[in-house]
């Protein structure tokens, strides 16, 4: 599709744009501000680079956080087939011998008793309020709050703000290098809105207008 584009006589950076689920916005925003200056050339090889410098950073962060997610998960299953299967056996016995219970075991078994009866509505629910919530982020007012909550979390929020600043500041090296003057670089930089705080980004979009 990209090369029947070009050949009806588009320029590179249209022709990604009318693509946007294949190429991101920030990369036709920064070929559309090399076909400008006329250095096209240049940047293309230095927006190669930045695209494996950012493919890296990404397999990175991926890498940090699919161990803990692992665990969390291995964690789940192992405590629903515990409370699912264990417990209810373990009851049985104790039931049988009518024997009062400490108030921790009795917590158990209720939890264990919930689980078993429960345990497919409160999954079932889960997954609708995903649902409900990846279309709540649709919204942007509600997609702001969200990047707030994120950038402020003990451990994601740093690291979000470190990938976001490495993205930014990368694409901003592409456009100077290629002649862009550093007021309109910053606004094609962040005028794509779609890294991944675009609320956050959104100011700075409108500082940078301002200042033009």
């Amino acid at each position: 599709m990209l090369l029947k584009d070009i050949a009806a006589g588009l320029p590179l950076s249209q022709a990604m744009q009318a693509h946007p689920n294949t190429y991101p916005g920030w990369v036709a925003a920064t070929l559309a501000a090399g076909e400008s200056t006329g250095k096209l050339n240049a940047l293309l090889e230095e927006l190669s680079n930045t695209i494996q410098q950012q493919h890296t950073l990404r397999q990175r962060i991926v890498a940090a956080l699919a161990y803990p997610c692992i665990v969390a998960f291995i964690s789940f299953v192992v405590v629903m087939g515990l409370m699912g299967y264990v417990v209810p056996q373990v009851v049985a016995v104790f039931q049988d011998r009518q024997h009062s219970l400490p108030i921790l075991t009795q917590i158990v078994m209720t939890a264990s008793h919930f689980i078993q009866h429960w345990g497919i509505w409160c999954i079932s629910l889960t997954g609708l309020a995903c649902l409900a919530f990846k279309s709540l982020l649709k919204k942007p007012k509600f997609k702001r709050y969200w990047h707030r909550l994120l950038l402020k979390a003990p451990w994601f929020g740093p690291l979000i703000l470190q990938a976001e600043t490495i993205k930014l500041a990368s694409t901003l090296a592409v456009l100077q290098q290629s002649g862009v003057p550093i007021i309109n670089a910053l606004t094609d930089a962040l005028g794509v809105r779609d890294i991944a705080m675009p609320a956050t980004a959104e100011r700075v979009w409108r500082a940078a207008n301002n200042i033009a």
